[in-house]
């Protein structure tokens, strides 16, 4: 199909409907220069003469816009909308309505590659987090996406297996572990319980803030013995860190929400560190 500045909104519903089966069916808009355009809803065309304040507006001043209107069908829900430009001249304006309220955003966010990702040195430095389950590849990446260190298992025991002086074969954990977790443990504690703890400890106390997901499937993440995630989550909870706690989520709402929490929580450290740097 040939687009331009005076196409009509039946003629631009396929590609406006294109665009919401790729966002997963989030509610679209689109307008052309001269001629009101689409608004696409669950896979149907509910209007071919649709036009809205910020479809104009991004028609008149080329530019991406990212606002929440005051009136219309979405009053009150975020909405991202950006022009379509052909030889310097804005010939239509796109737009996707959040129904997620912010978090179809933050997934488009995260989900850009590290290189992509430019960083951003207005927050200040990182923060020191620590995660339950200590091994989740999920958590992790959701803390360093936003610019902080994710304290993680995989860390510690890759210092243990390419040290030069290193065991033959490599041993995660040597018999000087389970004195060292005498720290954490008493010495009544399983010794299996207090290695691990030798490694979790150090961990625990290096934290500045911490997220804590409960209840999650051993693909989440795993540590394998019931005494060390009590002790874990104990020692977590005492040190009186900015501690958020989640259960694990079972549908795509509850996985929607669980993302916003965390990230409306890292985001409150970035804030709090402004405040008291």
């Amino acid at each position: 199909m040939n687009l331009t500045n005076s196409s009509t909104g039946e003629e631009i519903v396929p590609v406006a409907m294109a665009i919401h089966e790729l966002v997963n069916r989030l509610p679209i808009t689109m307008r052309t220069q001269k001629f009101g355009g689409v608004r696409i809803e669950e896979g149907k065309v509910l209007e071919t003469n649709y036009t809205g304040p910020i479809l104009e507006k991004v028609l008149k001043q080329g530019e991406i816009s990212t606002e929440t209107p005051q009136d219309g069908p979405y009053k009150g829900t975020p909405v991202i909308v950006v022009p379509l430009i052909e030889n310097n001249e804005v010939i239509a304006a796109l737009g996707v309505i959040d129904t997620t309220k912010g978090i179809y955003s933050d997934i488009m966010e995260m989900t850009r590659r590290p290189e992509q990702t430019e960083s951003d040195n207005t927050k200040g430095n990182f923060i020191k987090i620590a995660i339950f389950p200590p091994n989740s590849l999920i958590l992790a990446d959701l803390v360093e996406r936003k610019g902080h260190e994710a304290l993680v298992l995989q860390k510690e025991i890759r210092k243990r297996v390419t040290d030069v002086e290193i065991d033959s074969p490599p041993l995660n954990i040597t018999e000087e572990e389970p004195i060292k977790g005498l720290k954490y443990a008493a010495i009544e504690v399983p010794s299996g319980v207090r290695g691990r703890m030798a490694i979790f400890g150090p961990l625990i106390e290096a934290a500045e803030a911490a997220i804590i997901m409960e209840d999650a499937p051993f693909g989440f993440g795993c540590i394998g013995c019931a005494r060390t995630n009590e002790l874990s989550m104990f020692y977590l909870r005492k040190r009186g860190i900015p501690l958020l706690e989640l259960h694990y989520p079972t549908t795509k709402e509850e996985t929607m929400e669980v993302v916003n929490k965390i990230n409306t929580f890292l985001d409150g450290l970035d804030q709090v560190e402004d405040k008291n740097g």
